[in-house]
């Protein structure tokens, strides 16, 4: 008789462990699914913005910074812009994001370094046109 109500506690231990483990998958599966919802409606909102206004891209910003300011990092600026559409293309946001700002930063370092060669030039083009006339 003592075997019979050690198996019968067996038996209910096994019940409220399975019934504990149900509950936790149910809660993971209800959990997954409230996941699953936001994330389609951040993918949405996402859609949304593109339609209305596509991503912003420092492509056509770099090129021309690159053509009349200063070179060297307006080409860099270029391909960072680039990689940056590539990575939005292939649905890397955080890829984008990261080329994005990378573009940007270069773009106006680009400026600014232009903005520096072209006024020492002029100082020095100014210079060379003053000494000889003093």
């Amino acid at each position: 008789m003592k075997d019979s109500r050690r198996d019968k506690m067996t038996i209910d231990d096994r019940y409220e462990h399975n019934d504990a483990v149900w509950h936790t998958e149910v809660n993971t599966n209800i959990q997954s699914k409230q996941v699953d919802d936001v994330e389609a409606d951040v993918q949405d909102d996402i859609e949304t913005l593109d339609e209305l206004h596509g991503p912003r891209s420092w492509l056509h910003p770099a090129i021309a910074s690159a053509i009349f300011c200063f070179f060297p990092t307006g080409i860099i600026a270029v391909i960072q812009a680039r990689k940056a559409m590539n990575a939005y293309d292939s649905g890397d946001l955080h890829a984008w994001v990261r080329y994005t700002a990378r573009a940007r930063v270069l773009v106006f370092l680009t400026c600014f370094l232009g903005l520096i060669v072209y006024g020492a030039i002029i100082g020095v083009i100014h210079a060379i046109t003053n000494t000889g006339n003093g």
